[in-house]
């Protein structure tokens, strides 16, 4: 790939003006640098530029300081007595010994700075492109007072690389990157989504160990409709799926929002089993909107770029909701799916066609459940029939014909309709026919049957 020269120097040179005004660290020159793009070799020139201004700068701030005082003493002894101005006078000539030091900081900065060159010289041949960026660094070490500069060695750069590895904007070390290069396509491919980006950038910032803890206890005093125990704060901070039914528990008063394990010894934690434990049906449409609208509440505090996303999202499920009504738990199960789909794969959750196959499953399963409950329906139906053989006598115990025994077919009472009179004329006649054992079956052939 050609390198655009002039463009690299513009940035790099803007960098430098940027660091002498104070509107970037100089910690954070060197790295700056390779981002842009130049080599170990280039970026020396603009060390050394960014040393020689700020030492520059430096001294033309002390000479002005200076010159301020001599003012201010020449003012002052224009007013005194003569002994006293005598005697300013005699120590006027502090101000030139003053100049003393500065010149010999500069003179030991000098040093160093040849010293510092001489030993990049000196082991170019034999030390590494990351070991040349970590003298380089080091030397801007050089720019601090001299009772904060340490004595570089080649050991202590080695060390340095040891400690602190430089490593690219995905978080993975510049060495490993340079080993396998194919790993930066697949930065490349999520880098092309700004969106995606941001909340992979922010999610990587939210995980470390030392920021999580004061994140969640600066969520906790947020003021929300409905507060979010330390334990689902925890897990919206790394962008993973939060349990509905876990959060419907803990919107019940007695629920301690403090539900997180308390560290024991031996690597356990003692976890109280109601927490752990604790869940609470979603069963309608307004359950739903009351936990999505908490969820998103603390999605969008520690995301704000993803409020129009969920945003679309939920009015994707609400849609599911009115097309299907009567069956609320295929929307509720929808969403459950697709956000644990999302935090396997983050996507954009309002990308209907990243959501095909969760809303598919849902509707596949839904028709199954029906299909199961027709094929149970009519035998249900059957069962509560009254088996007109049982009142007429000549069915056993249990009905061949799965009819319900125990009760007369014509008056619904508890005997055989042969056993009154007025039961087993209107079953006769209703048969068609007189009793006969030998053509009779479970449960009859007409009539109510």
């Amino acid at each position: 790939m050609t390198r655009d020269v002039g463009n690299l120097a513009d940035q790099c040179q803007k960098l430098v003006d940027d660091t002498v005004d104070g509107r970037s660290s100089i910690g954070d020159f060197t790295e700056k640098l390779r981002i842009i793009g130049v080599t170990s070799s280039e970026a020396k020139d603009y060390v050394e530029q960014l040393e020689q201004r700020t030492r520059q700068q430096k001294n033309d701030g002390k000479r002005r300081e200076s010159d301020a005082r001599n003012e201010e003493s020449i003012a002052t002894s224009s007013t005194l007595p003569t002994q006293l101005t005598r005697s300013n006078q005699d120590n006027r000539p502090s101000s030139s010994i003053e100049g003393l030091p500065v010149e010999q900081e500069v003179d030991s900065e000098g040093r160093l700075h040849r010293e510092y060159e001489q030993e990049v010289d000196r082991t170019g041949n034999e030390l590494s492109e990351e070991v040349a960026w970590a003298v380089l660094q080091a030397k801007l070490g050089s720019i601090q007072p001299p009772s904060t500069k340490p004595s570089i060695t080649v050991e202590d750069v080695v060390k340095l690389l040891g400690i602190n590895e430089p490593s690219t904007s995905t978080g993975i070390p510049s060495a490993v990157m340079a080993a396998a290069p194919h790993l930066a396509t697949i930065a490349e491919d999520f880098s092309n989504d700004e969106h995606l980006q941001k909340t992979y950038n922010l999610r990587r910032a939210y995980a470390h160990d030392k920021a999580i803890e004061p994140i969640i206890d600066l969520m906790q005093s947020k003021r929300l409709i409905d507060p979010i125990p330390r334990s689902i704060w925890r897990t919206i901070i790394q962008d993973s799926y939060v349990n509905f039914e876990k959060l419907y528990a803990s919107m019940d008063r007695s629920y301690n929002h403090q539900d997180e394990p308390k560290e024991f010894a031996g690597g356990f934690a003692l976890v109280r089993k109601d927490h752990y434990s604790s869940k609470k049906s979603v069963k309608s449409e307004g359950d739903w909107i009351r936990l999505f609208e908490a969820w998103k509440s603390g999605v969008v505090a520690l995301y704000p770029h993803r409020n129009l996303e969920l945003e679309g999202y939920r009015s994707m499920v609400i849609d599911l909701f009115r097309a299907a009504p009567t069956e609320p738990q295929i929307a509720i199960q929808f969403d459950a799916d697709a956000r644990d789909f999302y935090s396997r794969t983050p996507f954009h959750m309002d990308n209907r066609s990243r959501l095909n196959v969760p809303l598919l499953s849902q509707m596949f399963h839904a028709s199954r459940k029906r299909d199961a409950v027709n094929q149970i329906g009519p035998r249900s139906r059957r069962e509560a029939v009254p088996c007109q053989n049982w009142s007429l006598g000549i069915c056993s115990d249990p009905c061949d014909g799965r009819r319900k025994h125990g009760i007369c077919c014509e008056c619904g009472e508890r005997h055989r309709a042969r056993d009154n009179q007025a039961c087993l004329a209107s079953l006769q006649a209703r048969r068609g026919k007189g009793i006969g054992r030998g053509n009779a079956t479970s449960g009859g052939s007409s009539g109510k049957a």
